[in-house]
């Protein structure tokens, strides 16, 4: 003979409300061909045999669901930073080519006008010594 508890106890001892108790239980009982739950009227009974193998089983489940939770959100921000710092290192990248760029063009650019100092230089020598 089945020992049969309310659906109120059980929940109190899953520590979960009623309809959250009865969801989970529903699923279960699912799995188990309907032995797990059974309506008295219209209250629901446990079958408290069948509740206290359920609920260490589905403790595990919910603790190994809420862990694969976690890894996949931690994933999610690994990958997103991986991301982000791909693109930083891209911008930097660029940066510094362009800066590289502008500076062999002033190198360039210095480089021309030394040469037009020196000539002026150059001929300021010339005119002073005429003078």
């Amino acid at each position: 003979m089945q020992n049969w508890i309310k659906l109120a106890e059980a929940a109190l001892g899953m520590g979960m409300s009623r309809p959250g108790a009865l969801k989970r239980l529903k699923r279960h009982d699912q799995h188990l061909d309907g032995r797990l739950l059974r309506q008295n009227g219209t209250h629901w009974e446990v079958c408290a045999a069948l509740l206290n193998e359920v609920d260490s089983v589905s403790y595990r489940d919910s603790t190994i669901d809420s862990l694969t939770r976690k890894v996949e959100q931690i994933e999610e921000k690994l990958s997103a930073l991986r991301d982000a710092h791909s693109g930083h290192r891209r911008m930097v990248a660029r940066s510094l080519k362009s800066s590289e760029k502008r500076l062999e063009s002033h190198g360039e650019a210095l480089s021309k006008i030394g040469v037009a100092l020196s000539a002026i230089g150059g001929c300021i020598e010339t005119n002073r010594n005429r003078a």
